[in-house]
């Protein structure tokens, strides 16, 4: 899909949430298996983390043929976490079975700054949908492994980038990169496809560097 066109300048996201985002969203992808990126993690701070916010790096997928988003399984790195002042991996999904919203620490690895984060969401049957970090199941402190069950295939709709509750956060220059997803018939294809389009809410910013396979994100 190399050399599709995409909008260059970004548009605004609902903001009901009161939410900043700074994202690359396709929500009229071909029905797959789930998304990949590589994540690279960068330096940022959680203004409202003592009253629960944060300021993250994400994957997103819209499972049960979602194509607004309404269900989604995500997993990325965050600044803030449940009212602590710290920097760690995490998971979340929104299940149409099973309870709605729940949110997990990852604590079998630690986020690094300057580094690299392999992340990939796959569907593998029995509604289950696999989360990994560096292409390996990670635990959360309960030791359950990184598994988002009770959500149905499969997807239409994956996003990556920025996502802040107080426009006061931070990030520095982040990227989503080597943006890939996983077909129907069991084959990763490189790049998301036409209909990939920017969303960000000032101070939230995301832009193509410079094609459909990898995004800055940040927010000043």
């Amino acid at each position: 899909m190399a050399g599709t066109a995409f909008a260059a300048a970004c548009t605004s996201s609902p903001s009901a949430d009161a939410h900043y985002y700074g994202i690359a969203l396709w929500g009229s992808a071909p029905q797959n298996k789930g998304p990949y990126t590589d994540l690279y993690i960068s330096k940022g701070s959680a203004a409202d983390w003592a009253s629960g916010g944060f300021i993250e790096q994400t994957l997103w997928e819209g499972p049960s043929n979602s194509p607004s988003g309404s269900y989604w399984v995500e997993a990325g790195y965050t600044y803030g976490w449940e009212g602590k002042n710290i920097l760690t991996y995490y998971r979340a999904d929104n299940r149409p079975n099973g309870g709605g919203y729940h949110e997990h620490q990852i604590t079998s690895i630690t986020p690094t700054v300057s580094t690299w984060e392999p992340i990939e969401i796959t569907y593998v049957g029995n509604n289950q949908w696999n989360v990994y970090y560096n292409f390996t199941l990670q635990k959360d402190p309960n030791g359950y492994n990184s598994i988002s069950t009770n959500n149905p295939p499969y997807s239409e709709y994956m996003s990556t980038g920025s996502e802040a509750t107080s426009s006061s956060s931070t990030l520095a220059s982040a990227y989503s990169s080597g943006m890939e997803y996983y077909t129907i018939s069991g084959t990763w294809t490189s790049s998301w496809g036409t209909g990939t389009g920017l969303v960000c809410n000032s101070p939230a910013s995301v832009g193509w560097v410079p094609t459909d396979k990898e995004i800055d994100d940040a927010q000043s």
